[in-house]
């Protein structure tokens, strides 16, 4: 992981002091500045934990993604 100001850091700063949270990860697609992430974190232990919170994001992503296929093929053979 790179250390020091990202392309989206000014966000990110922003974003953790509005929410006062403990840290934040802004993850952009697309954006003004193009793709790019950002961490900023009070407490350097959060960090570790970062890959452990985007696996579990990313399992109830594919989870949300399956059962959106499933109600949609289901709601497709009722209309059959």
């Amino acid at each position: 992981m790179t250390t020091g100001k990202g392309k989206y850091d000014d966000d990110c700063t922003k974003f953790r002091e509005d929410t006062e949270a403990t840290g934040v990860l802004v993850v952009v697609f697309d954006g003004k500045r193009g793709n790019g992430f950002s961490v900023q974190c009070k407490d350097l232990y959060l960090i570790a934990s970062i890959p452990q919170i985007l696996r579990n994001v990313a399992n109830e992503i594919d989870n949300d993604l399956r059962d959106d296929i499933l109600k949609t093929e289901v709601d497709h053979e009722k209309k059959d």
